[in-house]
């Protein structure tokens, strides 16, 4: 793949779970995030333990901010090329952290929400100018950064954008329901969860149109027969990247029928759906994802990617882990052998071990572009967040 501005740009962000072409071939090879400690680390810890992990946390989440705003550049963005979505990835993950209420008035900060807020086009989107392709990531990672600052000023540029997101949802077809790059592509779990997201942030309610509409897409991305409609759907719960394709892989069962593998950060991505769409917890496809989920928790790997894959997207999968079972707003998970587990413990423990001497993150397994410290560190301080918060109660 060339290394062009539009594709480093169509890697990057919420994108991640899919932005390699159908026939693209597999990484040789993939190398751990560095400092990956040993399985031994996600350990249930004891409730007496918790405040001082919330103590390293935000030390953590502190470094991590000021590294990421050291790389600031001049024109106000992060890293890359002048791209809206990726400021807009850092800005969120920087309002997450416990300095959030102070760097609210940094001047860096204040640069880069100005610079976000300013890139919006006339159809609403906001975007960088010759990047339309990407329009629906950028936008809705715009309004998560813009929601979160919380200025007033801004809410007509947030309420265009909304708009402008629910103009380019899918209608028709196995896709139907669901978000891509732009209103022109195909649909795929990984934008739709992030336009989820968004829309959610900037005010849409469960009972909207567009929500009901995205049920069925959400449906479709799930090895449940009994609630996907198409013809290769299997039975274990999980979840794929869109219908009728999985980054994990295919295998066929003896009858020669192709099954979908699922996969960590496209099921975490379908609870995260399910829920934003306003089903509860209780829902038989939300518990089907929380079974596959149970049954192949780890944070060794991207769960269901197998061999040299299994670390590819697995910062991705970490953030992806952290914001749908905060949904839940419960710190623990029930596996199958009857035990809890502190999954919000478990994961910050990871991640704050995982944390470079300068104070960013990166993963070495270099597809989806989480060798890039920058975006890498965006997304773990993103799903520190969200530990952080459930840990705290």
């Amino acid at each position: 793949m060339r290394k062009t501005t539009a594709a480093l740009l169509a890697c990057m962000a919420i994108v991640l779970a899919g932005c390699s072409t159908e026939g693209e071939p597999q990484s040789k090879a993939a190398t751990p995030p560095a400092k990956t400690p040993s399985a031994t680390t996600t350990t249930q810890a004891p409730a007496a333990d918790i405040p001082a992990l919330l103590k390293r946390a935000d030390a953590c989440m502190c470094k991590g901010a000021d590294w990421l705003l050291s790389q600031q550049k001049d024109d106000a963005t992060f890293g890359g090329p002048a791209e809206v979505g990726k400021t807009a990835l850092v800005l969120s993950a920087l309002l997450g952290t416990p300095d959030a209420k102070k760097l609210r008035d940094d001047a860096r900060v204040k640069k880069a929400i100005g610079y976000v807020a300013s890139m919006q086009q006339p159809d609403g989107s906001i975007n960088t100018p010759g990047e339309k392709g990407l329009a629906n990531y950028q936008t809705s990672a715009a309004i998560s950064a813009l929601v979160a600052y919380g200025d007033p000023a801004h809410t007509p540029i947030i309420n265009k954008a909304k708009d402008f997101l629910l103009s380019i949802q899918n209608k028709q077809g196995v896709d139907a329901g669901s978000w891509g790059y732009n209103g022109d592509k195909r649909g795929d779990l990984s934008n739709t969860q992030f336009t989820l997201e968004a829309l959610k942030a900037a005010g849409l309610t469960e009972d909207s149109e567009a929500f009901k509409n995205c049920l069925a897409f959400l449906q479709r991305c799930q090895n449940r027969s009994e609630s996907n409609d198409q013809p290769w759907a299997s039975n274990d719960g999980g979840a794929i990247y869109y219908p009728g394709s999985s980054k994990a892989g295919i295998f066929k069962l003896p009858d020669g029928k192709v099954v979908y593998k699922s996969y960590g950060s496209m099921t975490y991505a379908l609870l995260r759906g399910y829920v934003l769409v306003g089903l509860k917890p209780d829902d038989p496809r939300v518990q089907a994802a929380q079974k596959w989920l149970a049954e192949n928790y780890t944070l060794e790997q991207n769960p269901g990617m197998e061999g040299d894959q299994k670390l590819q997207g697995l910062l991705y999968c970490y953030l992806s882990m952290a914001k749908a079972l905060a949904l839940l707003k419960s710190p623990s998970l029930d596996l199958p052998d009857g035990t809890k587990r502190l999954w919000a413990n478990d994961l910050a423990e990871k991640l704050v071990s995982l944390q470079e001497p300068e104070g960013s993150w990166v993963n070495t397994a270099m597809r989806w572009m989480e060798n890039d410290r920058i975006l890498a560190s965006a997304y773990v301080l993103s799903a520190l967040a969200e530990c952080r918060a459930l840990l705290a109660q």
